[in-house]
């Protein structure tokens, strides 16, 4: 890896990820990256007080960024709602988030993952932090291989392909 360390923004599509993050004990980890996330307050709030004491060191740090609803973020939700009766008023607040701005989400759920990608947004699941991780050496190949089936203990459901590909990849 060169010297220049390149900066990501990454939008938090939902509750799930941080959740994930919180369960793996993956939350420090994930804000020594060179990585701003942005998110709706409205997900921020589906945590739980202990989740929420985690993330919300870095809101004062702005390294998380959380959006209030506003009349964007209305507009978008009226429109998708009809069309995605599946998608909450969460999921779709942090979409207009990442159209606004141009970002890529960060998503723990695979309906989500397919929406954003239906729709021509980037979308990644919550291994990416992991993967990230090890690019940056802040853990070594061993240990994201152990923090993928952290990850993958918090939630089975995550990504499972994501999970096939980053265990072989850190397994060498």
């Amino acid at each position: 890896m060169s010297d220049q360390v390149t900066k990501f923004n990454i939008a938090i599509q939902d509750a799930g990820v941080m959740v994930d993050l919180s369960k793996a004990g993956l939350v420090t980890q994930a804000f020594q990256l060179p990585v701003t996330y942005y998110t709706a307050d409205s997900v921020l709030s589906d945590l739980s007080s202990k989740q929420k004491n985690e993330f919300f060191p870095y809101v004062e740090t702005t390294q998380l960024k959380c959006e209030s609803m506003d009349a964007g973020m209305f507009s978008t939700i009226a429109k998708y709602q009809p069309l995605y009766p599946e998608l909450s008023e969460q999921d779709l607040s942090v979409y207009h988030i990442a159209q606004a701005k141009q970002l890529p989400v960060l998503t723990s759920c695979n309906t989500l993952r397919l929406f954003m990608k239906k729709l021509k947004v980037e979308a990644k699941s919550t291994y990416w932090v992991v993967d990230l991780l090890a690019d940056y050496t802040f853990v070594t190949a061993e240990q994201a291989g152990v923090l993928y089936q952290k990850l993958n203990n918090a939630n089975p459901r995550l990504a499972p392909e994501d999970f096939s590909k980053g265990k072989k990849r850190w397994e060498k």
